[in-house]
């Protein structure tokens, strides 16, 4: 996956299958270099364990960037890791996961496929806000009085198997979904869908 500062179009962000997240502070160049991001210490990112990996950027404040990921257990992997940093990419924080069931429990963790339907979608007006796609679709908000985030499951009404979404870009909390079903749309954040944009 990658993911380009929205405004630094020289700073970019890729991850690889089962390696990592890097970054380049020179993007455009004809041969840009690339420094793979772990962190410091308690701040850092995983370096085993993982399959695939989706990134989320920040419009709003490039500093912050998401990584959610598929462990490598099983045939297709479960998405059980979620992390972010607010220092482009010096440090990242864990982000717990509240745990799914599907065709079984899935503790800690937002379900399995992740090597199929996986995707992170920042809020263009909010870094705090954050939409995560897998089996289901799952909204993520950070409450920054409190040091907590609250992960709720948004796409029990909508088709299974989520891999795309999009903003309106002048209205936030116009939403749409892709997935297995096709393209669904809220026009509340997710609280509400319709499916009629199939017909």
């Amino acid at each position: 996956d990658t993911v380009i500062n929205p405004e630094d179009p020289n700073v970019a962000y890729v991850a690889f299958w089962a390696d990592g997240i890097y970054k380049s502070e020179d993007a455009n160049a004809d041969e840009p270099t690339w420094i793979k991001l772990e962190g410091e210490k308690e701040t850092k990112l995983p370096s085993s364990g993982f399959r695939r990996i989706v990134l989320g950027i920040s419009s709003s404040s490039s500093n912050f960037v998401y990584a959610l990921m598929a462990n490598d257990e099983g045939r297709l992997g479960t998405i059980d890791k979620f992390y972010y940093t607010d220092d482009d990419g010096r440090s990242w924080k864990k982000i717990d996961l509240p745990g799914m069931r599907y065709d079984r429990f899935y503790p800690n963790s937002i379900g399995p496929q992740g090597t199929y339907n996986i995707n992170v979608a920042v809020d263009p007006t909010t870094p705090d806000i954050v939409y995560l796609s897998g089996v289901s679709l799952w909204k993520a908000i950070h409450n920054t009085t409190e040091g907590r985030w609250e992960i709720r499951d948004i796409g029990q009404y909508i088709h299974a198997d989520n891999h795309a979404f999009a903003f309106n870009p002048s209205d936030p909390f116009v939403i749409y979904a892709g997935n297995d079903g096709g393209i669904y749309k809220s026009i509340d954040g997710g609280e509400t869908w319709i499916d009629v944009i199939n017909e």
